[in-house]
């Protein structure tokens, strides 16, 4: 499979312009989510990323995962029981 490239438009190019962190530099990366018109704006340039800006990862509670790893196991142990029946 062809990766597709697209102009993107720095995460801070969104900030009011008077903003300090303001940037409105454009790079070439992967196209994820299939630009037709509009650049991207979902990432930070390579150098906003130098002064420290990074996207955040979400994250879910350990505890929650294990409660809903345990609901799937539970859920397939009981349509095995009732196609077996």
């Amino acid at each position: 499979m062809e990766k597709t490239y697209v102009t993107h438009t720095c995460k801070n190019s969104r900030l009011k312009e008077t903003d300090p962190n303001y940037c409105f530099n454009t790079f070439i990366d992967i196209d994820l989510y299939d630009a037709q018109s509009t650049p991207p704006t979902h990432k930070y340039c390579p150098e906003c990323e130098a002064k420290g800006f990074i996207k955040k990862k979400k994250t879910i509670d350990p505890e929650l995962k294990q409660k809903i790893k345990e609901g799937r196991q539970k859920y397939w142990i009981d349509k095995k029981q009732k196609t077996a029946s």
